[in-house]
């Protein structure tokens, strides 16, 4: 049955406005539920950050306690040692009193740095106060009195300097046991974790202070953090186990190994260890049905072990609201849509007198044939006459839409198009795909050009584990099979040789791998930036005293020329090392019996320090490597010392980071001039 042009009509514009106002209410709809959801796990992620705050918060204050109590010890010498060690025992005692919560203060002491006539290298004496019941007792003992123990914490913040907090262990005072345990083999033993801050007299580690501070506080604290309904929180320390878990059997268990499968895809046990922020969906797991985890890492005190706050959110609580503003936007669409239907079928109905060669026109158009399409003639000025002439003014406009649309699926993102006027959506809306896609188009070829910066990145980080790693290991097997298979037969010559190399080995391990720490730390964002007025005498002045012996051993003279009271405004730690690392190389790639020294000079507001040596110098090639991540630049020094280039690399980043600039000046086989700039205090 041949249908009338009114039944037509409302048909075609009643078909094309339900399909677009479906699609529309669709997008919307769609759009704003992803957003929903999107906010829900902004305000997880915001609450895992404000706890990961209030936790480091708590921790910061312990630090600070044992941070102002070492600060006191350092003017020991001035008292008297019957007095000191009374003075120092009611200070560590009224600690313990005054700080119920902490199970045990402590202060450690090298022997030679208290009683002169000791003249080893090792042994500490050890004075407690520690909690049994309602008594506080005090121990003292002495430790280390053959050698200090390499692998223990002691030894590691005598050799670093740095703060430190131990990992949560179980520990019982009552059997004095020797040992932490990573689980609890006595009734009454605590989770706890060890503070400690370094003592130390004109940079020289002389001793230790800290407290044990018990965990179990922390489990009130994460029981408190409930953003939504159904869901919780929990504190992993630096080593992957949980500090406080509502599930109580879980705490001091490795999260990685209750959830090897998440672990795997994920890598939070390694992102945790890095102080990394993250988060993730994930089903069916320990975690719970499906979830969102989020994580917020902290940093304590001045140490390297950042500790996570994670927030378990389930993914239905998130999606119950989303869904609830979703089907009240298809409810009101679908009323749009019937009030719709009533207005078109109202207008159609006023429309009585089609005209021949619009309707086929229209039909042409409705089809999709544009350029088939002919102009009407236009044969009367009433109503008709203007209806023929839009519909001519509309075949020019899509014929020249319909051109404008080919330049652009052909890749013409720069052909242009001239708008009716201010209100022509459709030519808009066509400016505007052109314009998203150009826009597309400089992103892609920048993602690129990331990519490929990245990808480079990797294979040199990589290249320097493969290789600059593997030649110390080299050596310390090869030296330590001998001494193994041969000891017997070896001359005392022989065994000294063969402990200085180990030893040498061991030193381009330390160094190699503390630039590339301190490397991954500064790609992670994980290295604090503090700048704050700094004597950069001072800081020469003790790499200086701390090259000593290296330089001293090649017969190279080290000296800086640059006083005390000269000040920059720069990060302490980071200008330390690349002072450290310049003048590393300088002894390292310096000639026997040469010369390295460190010179300054203030210009433009800036001062200029250089580290200038008399050594093998670089060639035009070298010079362009220097700096750069992306290639290799592997140098040798005057006692075949291996150099990767990453402390270069990692200076650069710290001058730049402090607002300088840094550069190189050399000339094959006369010396080099490392140069970097600071802005003055």
């Amino acid at each position: 049955m041949e249908w009338r042009l009114r039944t037509k009509m409302f048909v075609y514009i009643l078909a094309t406005a339900v399909l677009i106002y479906t699609l529309a209410i669709g997008y919307i709809s769609i759009s704003f539920k992803n957003r929903a959801t999107n906010d829900a796990m902004l305000v997880a992620d915001s609450y895992a950050h404000e706890a990961a705050n209030f936790v480091k918060a708590r921790l910061n204050e312990h630090f600070g306690i044992a941070r102002a109590l070492a600060q006191s010890f350092q003017g020991y010498e001035k008292i008297p040692p019957e007095q000191r060690r009374e003075i120092y025992s009611d200070m560590i005692r009224n600690i313990l009193v005054e700080n119920p919560e902490y199970i045990a203060v402590f202060e450690q002491w090298e022997i030679s740095a208290i009683d002169p006539a000791y003249k080893k290298p090792y042994g500490r004496i050890r004075s407690t106060f520690y909690r049994e019941g309602k008594k506080i007792i005090h121990k003292i003992d002495t430790l280390d009195l053959e050698g200090d123990n390499l692998v223990g914490i002691y030894y590691r913040v005598k050799s670093t300097h740095r703060e430190y907090i131990t990992r949560p262990y179980y520990y019982s005072y009552e059997l004095d046991q020797a040992l932490p345990q990573d689980i609890p083999d006595v009734e009454n033993a605590v989770l706890e974790a060890t503070i400690i801050i370094p003592i130390l007299k004109d940079g020289k580690f002389v001793g230790m202070t800290g407290m044990d501070v018990p965990l179990e506080n922390f489990q009130d604290i994460v029981e408190e953090i409930n953003p939504l309904k159904g869901s919780y929180t929990f504190l992993v320390a630096n080593n992957g186990h949980f500090v406080a878990h509502p599930n109580k059997k879980l705490i001091n268990q490795s999260i990685a190994r209750l959830n090897p499968d998440e672990n795997a895809k994920f890598k939070f046990e390694a992102k945790i260890r890095n102080g990394e922020k993250f988060s993730f969906l994930t089903r069916r797991t320990k975690f719970g049905k499906k979830t969102y985890v989020s994580f917020a890492p902290l940093s304590i005190g001045r140490t390297n072990s950042p500790w996570s706050v994670g927030i378990v959110v389930p993914m239905n609580l998130i999606m119950e609201e989303a869904n609830k503003t979703f089907f009240i936007s298809i409810t009101v669409g679908l009323i749009g849509l019937i009030i719709l239907t009533i207005i078109l079928w109202f207008i159609s109905h006023n429309i009585t007198l089609p005209l021949k060669d619009t309707t086929l026109l229209l039909k042409k158009l409705a089809r999709g044939n544009i350029q088939k399409s002919n102009r009407l003639v236009i044969r009367s000025r009433d109503e008709i006459g203007e209806m023929t002439r839009s519909a001519n003014i509309l075949l020019d406009e899509l014929n020249r839409t319909t051109n404008f649309a080919r330049q652009i699926g052909e890749g013409n993102l720069n052909a242009d198009y001239a708008l009716l006027d201010e209100q022509d959506e459709l030519g808009n809306a066509l400016i505007e795909m052109r314009n998203r896609l150009k826009q597309s188009t400089e992103e892609i070829t920048k993602q690129r050009d990331d990519l490929k910066e990245l990808n480079a990145a990797k294979d040199r980080f990589f290249s320097i584990i493969a290789h600059d790693l593997k030649n110390p290991f080299s050596v310390l097997l090869s030296v330590t099979e001998v001494l193994i298979e041969s000891y017997k037969d070896l001359s005392d010559e022989e065994k000294n040789l063969s402990i200085r190399r180990i030893n040498k080995s061991a030193n381009q391990l330390f160094n190699l791998l503390e630039n590339l720490l301190q490397w991954s730390m500064s790609q992670t964002g994980s290295i604090k930036y503090v700048p704050e007025k700094m004597d950069m005498g001072i800081a020469v002045a003790s790499n200086v005293s701390l090259l000593k012996m290296n330089a001293e051993s090649k017969n190279v003279k080290l000296t800086s020329e640059i006083k005390e009271k000269t000040y920059v405004y720069a990060d302490v730690d980071m200008i330390r090392t690349v002072v450290r690392n310049l003048l590393s190389n300088a002894i390292k790639f310096n000639k026997t019996g040469g010369n390295a020294e460190v010179i300054s000079k203030k210009k433009n507001g800036f001062l200029e320090v250089s580290v200038i040596d008399s050594g093998i110098g670089l060639n035009k090639e070298d010079l362009g490597k220097l700096f750069r991540i992306d290639v290799q630049n592997k140098s040798i020094g005057t006692s075949k010392d291996k150099g990767t280039g990453l402390g270069l690399i990692l200076s650069k980043e710290y001058i730049e980071k402090n607002g300088g600039k840094i550069w190189v000046e050399s000339e094959l086989g006369k010396g080099s001039r490392f140069s970097f700039t600071l802005p003055l205090s």
